[in-house]
């Protein structure tokens, strides 16, 4: 209820928007601004401090066409598709609060526009699930991987895996299609990629096929989440894993009960061998006694 107060009360000061959205202490999320102005602006993302002023977390320049960092922030923008993204790494509880998205010139006068506002709420997670999990694969070999998401927010929603290259995070496989595998596209060798989304456990299952050493890195669990039509506004969940591949032969439990067989029948064939040689050693001595017998009664007539 304080929440839902703060952001009714921002938006009687004049916002074009207010939406809540969560975050999860210790994790990642991204939030997507569209615009339909200020496209030779440059854009930027603040927080709301003292006195109502907004204090500035990162700008982008109107030059620059890749992403920008600072901090554990970074950002960019489209202006071909006209939205901005904002990345917010490793939050805080201190990080909840009202922010804007923005744009302004870089001309003498041309002050900030704010534009969408949205209030970010963080929720604490258990210590132990900050620290991302790390998957060990091996080279020509499959593994698995369960992202796991708040099934009561996110069932309907998109869920993907992306890869953490530089600042940019590039899909592997996103799909919307629930309860059944489905794979990705068949470029770059993202067909390696399937998704299940368990929309009963509350989880989505990514498997990749014939891992190579360049599978190994960093990598994010995705829900992409769309508000109402027309919204200006979207979030991206994220949850950081580690993928390692490690080169050289994998242990494969399957060959254990072959292994096993294997070794008894050694030791069942070495055991019959030597049965059948005592065998044959006490009927030989049974021989030899017979035949010194028969020699001594044949002495004694």
């Amino acid at each position: 209820m304080k929440i839902l107060v703060i952001v009714i009360l921002h938006l009687l000061k004049g916002g074009i928007w207010g939406l809540n959205v969560t975050g999860y202490a210790g994790r990642s999320i991204v939030i997507k601004c569209n615009y339909t102005a200020h496209v030779s602006k440059a854009k930027y993302f603040c927080k709301e401090g003292r006195n109502s002023s907004c204090d500035e977390q990162i700008r982008r320049n109107v030059t620059s066409k890749w992403w920008q960092s600072k901090g554990r922030f970074s950002l960019y923008d489209n202006t071909t598709k006209a939205f901005f993204k904002v990345s917010m790494r490793n939050l805080t509880k201190s990080d909840s609060g009202l922010y804007w998205c923005g744009a302004s010139g870089s001309g003498v006068g041309d002050g900030q526009i704010k534009g969408t506002e949205v209030y970010l709420d963080v929720k604490e997670v258990k210590t132990e699930s900050r620290k991302p999990p790390v998957y060990e694969g091996y080279t020509g070999k499959n593994i698995s991987i369960k992202c796991h998401y708040d099934l009561r927010k996110y069932r309907n929603d998109t869920k993907y895996m992306c890869k953490n290259e530089a600042v940019a995070c590039t899909d592997r496989i996103r799909r919307g299609i629930k309860d059944t595998w489905v794979n990705a596209d068949n470029s770059k060798g993202k067909d390696r990629f399937s998704l299940y989304d368990n929309t009963t456990g509350g989880f989505f299952m990514v498997n990749i096929t014939n891992l190579t050493t360049e599978d190994a890195g960093t990598y994010w669990c995705g829900v992409h989440v769309s508000f109402q039509l027309n919204s200006p506004l979207s979030v991206d969940n994220l949850t950081e894993l580690i993928l390692n591949v490690n080169n050289g032969p994998h242990k494969d439990d399957s060959k254990v009960p072959s292994l096993v067989f294997a070794f008894l029948g050694v030791v069942v064939l070495i055991f019959g061998v030597t049965l059948l040689i005592c065998w044959q050693c006490r009927r030989d001595n049974r021989k030899g006694l017979a035949t010194d017998s028969n020699l001594e009664d044949h002495k004694a007539t």
